[in-house]
């Protein structure tokens, strides 16, 4: 089974923590410039990335509870918000993560491949034409995003540049159909019955959504393990075979085992 990007970047993390120019000082003590090398310096850059990522799909995960255990009456009426309110904002906020971690995989994709770009300048197209032709399979798959998240980023634009709150077409009737129930006092359980199918369709949707973006950037990243390996071979580092290194390493690891038992 193959390692995934994550986990890669997690081993080398550990592999060139410790590697370095100079190994010690005069007092032969760990010096601070141990803990330094490039190669270290560009693992910490692309797993900070793939942290991103990882960080913006649980926030989504967490809108989708929070729809789905929504707070209790008088917090909600403390804040102003009905519950067809609150579930809108909060559909309206995973609507801009979603489209967040589309943006964040591009940035990733533009760190590891060989030609770079100002981040300023990265987007879809500029992607594409900057990946190389050896890569189709992963241009192929930044353009299936692309496609299926085309609709998610007409409504996030909506939110974010005219404040327009995206609804399911369930959830936009009721709350056209709540105002003419309370006209005629019709029964609550019959609201409460209509919103709660308008909430699983929404819920439906959004976990569809989910599931769609997070299991193709995830192999986006698989994709990009050779062109992170490739380019981190570029980048100058030590010997980490030498005896000197090894020696170096295992000191280095008895005091962070110290330092973590003061702790």
């Amino acid at each position: 089974m193959q390692i995934s990007f994550f986990d890669l970047v997690k081993e080398h993390e550990n592999k060139y923590l410790f590697a370095a120019n100079d190994y010690q000082n005069d007092n032969h003590q760990i010096a601070k410039s141990e803990f330094i090398d490039n190669r270290h310096k560009y693992v910490i850059e692309v797993l900070n990335m793939l942290n991103d990522i990882n960080s913006s799909l649980e926030i989504c995960i967490s809108s989708i509870k929070q729809i789905e255990i929504l707070p209790n009456k008088n917090w909600l009426n403390r804040v102003g918000l009905t519950p067809d309110r609150f579930v809108i904002y909060t559909y309206s906020c995973f609507t801009s993560l979603l489209y967040t971690t589309f943006d964040q995989l591009l940035l990733l994709v533009n760190n590891v491949n060989k030609s770079k770009l100002d981040n300023r300048c990265v987007n879809y197209k500029t992607i594409q034409k900057n990946i190389c032709e050896d890569y189709s399979e992963l241009k192929q798959g930044i353009k299936s995003i692309y496609i299926e998240t085309n609709e998610i980023a007409k409504k996030r634009h909506s939110f974010i540049h005219h404040g327009q709150l995206r609804e399911s077409p369930k959830m936009k009737e009721f709350r056209t159909v709540k105002v003419i129930f309370k006209m005629f006092k019709a029964p609550s359980n019959q609201i409460s019955e209509y919103y709660q199918e308008a909430t699983e369709e929404l819920l439906h949707q959004m976990n569809k959504e989910y599931e769609m973006l997070k299991q193709k950037v995830v192999n986006i990243e698989n994709m990009l393990i050779p062109l992170y390996e490739k380019k981190l071979q570029t980048i100058v580092g030590i010997d980490l075979s030498t005896e000197e290194y090894i020696s170096l390493k295992n000191e280095a690891l008895d005091f962070l085992d110290e330092l973590h038992k003061i702790d």
